[in-house]
């Protein structure tokens, strides 16, 4: 039997892990710091040095920016009671934490994700362009892009099929192969255990199947323990990239979160 969120929050004192949730919470801070840190480098990068923001500064400052707000909103949720809205927001933090474990292991992904903008951009002026053609749209986008409006076009292999075609910003057709190409055996191993165990519940959710509209209690402690490690990865990633000086901050926060044996079995 399905319950509402009242009901989820009336029970929702006994279902979470508050000691994985306050560990979120004080992740969260940290990471927020490293956020800002990132953004006030690249600024200073742009502005004083006059160096180009490069496609792994952006895909990673967006990244974990994007995160650091999930997280906070998954923190916030989940302490009233709305478990089945953390847990949304939980998959989309466990499928931004694959796509960024793939940027980690391989090359261009980053490029790609750019040049994906001009494709939403062509799709957008298709809706509207009178000559709905790929020579149309590319006309219509071009003088906002300049040449990389043709880097786009030749990435994703783009025709007067444009509008028609299930184009993606990643190099796979679906996140189970995109896990089989990360390029390191470890995190390919943790991302498709991931995958198996959690992706299909949490997905239910989104689809409004039966169960997924169900008691999303059983769920929440999974998500919030997907949550840390998205927060943790990227946090740890961005640091290490951009010598950020959180290291210890990290350290010793990951260490006590693995100590007290309350980090979820299935990550």
């Amino acid at each position: 039997m399905a319950h509402d969120n009242n009901d989820s929050a009336k029970q929702g004192k006994e279902d979470y892990d508050r000691e994985v949730l306050s560990f979120i919470e004080e992740l969260a801070t940290v990471a927020e710091r490293i956020s800002l840190k990132l953004s006030e480098k690249l600024e200073n990068k742009l502005r004083k040095a006059r160096k180009k923001i490069t496609d792994d500064d952006m895909f990673v400052c967006m990244f974990l920016r994007r995160t650091v707000t999930y997280g906070k909103s998954i923190g916030l949720l989940t302490r009233k009671g709305f478990y089945h809205e953390a847990t949304i927001i939980a998959r989309t933090v466990l499928e931004g934490l694959f796509y960024f474990q793939y940027y980690v292991y391989n090359t261009g992904l980053a490029k790609r994700w750019r040049l994906f903008a001009i494709y939403e951009d062509c799709i957008n002026a298709g809706n509207y362009a009178k000559d709905a053609t790929l020579e149309g749209w590319r006309k219509a986008v071009a003088p906002k892009y300049g040449p990389v409006t043709d880097e786009a076009i030749q990435e994703f292999q783009l025709d007067d099929t444009l509008a028609n075609r299930d184009v993606r910003w990643y190099p796979h057709k679906g996140i189970a192969e995109l896990i089989k190409g990360i390029n390191n055996e470890d995190a390919r191993k943790d991302a498709r255990k991931l995958y198996i165990n959690l992706y299909p519940p949490f997905s239910r959710i989104i689809h409004w199947t039966i169960f997924g509209m169900g008691d999303t209690h059983v769920q929440i402690n999974a998500a919030l323990a997907v949550t840390f490690q998205g927060l943790y990865v990227m946090s740890k990633q961005a640091n290490e990239m951009y010598h950020l000086g959180a290291d210890e901050d990290l350290t010793d926060l990951h260490n006590r979160y693995r100590s007290k044996g309350v980090q979820n079995s299935l990550i």
